[in-house]
């Protein structure tokens, strides 16, 4: 199996994997994958040509995961833990921000349901234009 994936990682008990393969099922669009914060070093120290992207929110920022917990309809208990894992989190971030920053990548500040769709898209459309990528490249 060696060689077959061109990134693996661990998460909550599983091992995840992205085939090598197919990275070129689709050579006209730019590859998109999820990572893990913990993994993103490793996995852009093993894939230079990737344009990092992070997405996250500051502190005030936890008030929309804590409506959305609500909205959910989580237990008291669940929405504490998830929101005292968004704290530990935010504690280490600045350490993130710097690496994509290193990485000639860009981290957006979830602010509320619109932010993707109007800041996030039309940015990284713009950095996936052929003359912004092969500049990044």
């Amino acid at each position: 199996m060696t060689g077959v994936f061109f990134f693996t990682l661990n998460y909550g008990g599983y091992r995840y994997g992205w085939k090598r393969s197919d990275l070129f099922l689709y050579p006209d669009i730019p590859a998109t994958l999820a990572i893990t914060l913990e993994s993103m070093e490793s996995f852009l120290s093993g894939n230079p040509t990737f344009t990092p992207i992070l997405l996250t929110v500051d502190d005030w920022g936890l008030s929309l995961i804590e409506k959305r917990l609500h909205i959910r309809k989580d237990s008291k208990l669940e929405i504490n833990r998830r929101l005292n894992l968004a704290r530990e989190e935010l504690a280490g971030i600045s350490t993130y921000i710097n690496l994509i920053k290193k990485k000639c990548g860009q981290t957006f500040f979830i602010k509320d349901d619109k932010t993707i769709f109007d800041e996030i898209i039309p940015k990284i459309r713009e950095l996936l234009k052929p003359n912004k990528l092969s500049q990044k490249l």
